[in-house]
């Protein structure tokens, strides 16, 4: 029995001390593994939103809204001030209602990214679409953070469309910059988030998009955030 304690604590010694070399591998997997869970987790959210908007010759325009979501594909929200608007979103579809129209329109989609005031609170659902791969060159493993870059397929060539920082020990994308596409314009966005409820949720998202017209900067803020509480599907009923 002697004889054995001395393998024993000389393992436990080499586990303690150098359990990277134990780690399990980070891959493409272990993303959407990681997403999945922080996505499984959130039912429902209801919680005040501030929106401010600069750039392009405005000096700045600030929007109060409420903000809703239920897992796993809808999203409302109702824009109180400075003038009353509503956006819902339904799986792949936007509906706006509009002061002036009073009803309902049916918007055309667009492939941008979420941004934890939409229908896609961690880009799970968005991500898919990519063919990704991990850029080892700028990744800093020691800090569990991976630079990671998504191609899509045109024709026979393989085009860069996303770039971003995946920060694997809470398991969320935390920022990213998108090239830009004829339906939407390159975009970076930076995104952070509190635990709530034992849940991570994106409370803050701040974006940064050039256009023809300038430079703007949008930040959407969540506060009073209430996780899992019951909403009714009437919420986001666009009849």
């Amino acid at each position: 029995m002697n004889r054995i304690r001395p393998q024993f604590f000389y393992l436990a010694f080499i586990m303690l001390f150098q359990g990277p070399l134990f780690a399990e591998e980070f891959t493409v997997n272990t993303i959407f593994e990681k997403l999945k869970v922080n996505d499984g987790k959130v039912q429902a959210i209801s919680a005040d939103m501030e929106i401010t908007l600069s750039g392009g010759g405005m000096k700045g325009i600030r929007q109060i809204a409420k903000y809703f979501y239920k897992s796993p594909d809808k999203a409302k929200v109702d824009i109180l001030t400075p003038i009353k608007n509503i956006m819902v979103m339904k799986g792949n579809e936007t509906y706006i209602k509009t002061a002036n129209s009073g009803k309902y329109v049916r918007a055309n989609s667009s492939d941008s990214a979420g941004s934890g005031a939409n229908n896609d609170l961690f880009q799970y659902k968005y991500l898919q679409q990519f063919d990704l791969e991990i850029d080892s060159a700028r990744s800093k493993p020691d800090d569990d953070m991976y630079f990671i870059i998504g191609y899509k397929t045109d024709g026979e060539n393989k085009v860069k469309y996303i770039d971003f920082i995946f920060d694997d020990e809470k398991g969320v994308v935390a920022q990213y910059a998108i090239a830009g596409s004829s339906s939407f314009p390159a975009m970076e966005l930076v995104q952070e988030y509190s635990a709530i409820s034992g849940c991570l949720i994106p409370v803050k998202a701040t974006a940064k998009m050039n256009l023809p017209s300038g430079s703007y900067t949008s930040v959407v803020s969540l506060k009073n955030v209430k996780v899992n509480n019951n909403l009714g599907d009437e919420i986001f009923n666009v009849k």
